[in-house]
């Protein structure tokens, strides 16, 4: 019996099985080899100021630098590279874009983060009509190099399977829960956008976003 069962091998399912495992827990992942998932075709993009109003959680500190020691680790552990450093630039869309990052300026949680506008002279070679300004803490991960990687070294770890999920497999007990071979003391569904098509969530809210 294993401690953990994880449903999905996305970012969230082989990054919640490398916590555990390192924890010295017992894990089986199981997944269904989807080429086609979310985890596998994002950008990846690390960017801690977002949305229209222009935006950081007030986490933000803490979880880049949770982020950046996991990725360390990952990166020393499997032997690659998959943390790229690189500044973004936020295109000004519309008047209140402009407003709003003037008055980020005079914010001092965000003064790390974000860099004075380019006046739209400067811009014009970005398309920025109405200018630009630069976003830093920020790059992307290589995504379908880390999940790859991490996919084998769960299989190294005698924790992954492929196969199809059935939920009418599902049993759940007293004892344990069971996945058609596999048993667990708990099963964790890390199935992104497909939660919405599992009959276990069917009375949530759940709506897929963009992005």
């Amino acid at each position: 019996m294993k401690d953990y069962l994880i449903l999905g091998q996305g970012l969230a399912g082989s990054l919640l099985a490398w916590e555990l495992i390192q924890a010295g827990k017992r894990v089986m992942v199981i997944d269904n080899g989807h080429q086609h998932a979310s985890s596998k075709v994002a950008a990846g993009l690390i960017n801690p100021i977002t949305g229209m109003r222009m935006v950081k959680s007030p986490h933000t500190e803490a979880w880049l630098a949770a982020a950046d020691s996991l990725y360390h680790q990952l990166e020393e552990t499997l032997s690659i590279h998959v943390r790229h450093e690189l500044p973004m630039w936020r295109i000004f869309t519309n008047p209140k874009q402009q407003q709003a990052w003037q008055e980020r300026l005079a914010e001092a949680d965000y003064s790390a983060y974000i860099g004075a506008p380019m006046e739209a002279e400067q811009a014009l070679p970005y398309r920025a009509e109405l200018g630009l300004a630069e976003v830093t803490h920020t790059g992307y991960i290589d995504t379908k190099l880390l999940l790859g990687s991490l996919k084998a070294w769960l299989q190294q770890q005698q924790a992954y399977r492929q196969m199809e999920c059935d939920y009418e497999q599902i049993r759940i007990s007293a004892e344990d829960v069971r996945l058609g071979e596999y048993s667990g003391r708990e099963l964790i569904f890390c199935e992104g956008y497909r939660a919405t098509y599992n009959p276990w969530f069917t009375d949530l809210p759940l709506t897929p976003v963009k992005g």
